[in-house]
């Protein structure tokens, strides 16, 4: 039997290949085609740099969580804010971490509490934020000296709200 070269590309396309398909809008594809077509690409290359990009993107994204209690002083009948602590039970769930998974099951499993009594009120709250490890030095991750005003808020809650 003599090698039939079309009929093995045939049978290694079934084998180690995959269709990707998607529909987008016209105006995107036409742009996708223009940019293709200036930078001497392939459908197949641009794909493939997508899904390097992509995971690069992922790659860099951590989640913090941040606990902390509010505290407020009855005066004349009204609670007054006080001032805010981290400093409470939920310590122990501060931290960074890579998979959002893992970051929201955490945050989940955080029970806020609502305490009053002598003039004084206290609140436990709990925030989820994202952010790109590129924002912010390896040191300031590491001692954990992160600027929420940089970060992307995902969850939050208080004892005051349940």
């Amino acid at each position: 039997m003599e090698f039939n070269k079309t009929e093995y590309d045939k049978e290694y396309r079934k084998k180690h290949k995959a269709q990707f398909s998607v529909d987008l809008n016209k105006d995107e594809k036409e742009e996708l085609d223009v940019i293709l077509k200036q930078h001497k690409l392939q459908k197949v290359q641009f794909v493939r740099g997508a899904i390097k990009n992509l995971k690069k993107e992922i790659e860099m994204k951590k989640y913090y969580i941040y606990c902390g209690t509010n505290s407020y002083k009855n005066l004349s009948g009204k609670w007054t804010y006080e001032c805010e602590t981290s400093l409470n039970k939920n310590d122990r769930y501060i931290g960074i971490y890579e998979d959002y998974d893992e970051a929201i099951k955490i945050y989940s499993s955080i029970e806020l509490e609502k305490n009053e009594g002598r003039g004084s009120m206290y609140t436990d709250y709990k925030q989820l934020y994202e952010f790109d490890t590129d924002t912010f030095t390896e040191e300031e991750i590491e001692d954990n000296e992160l600027d929420m005003e940089k970060m992307k808020l995902l969850e939050e809650e208080c004892a005051d709200n349940n």
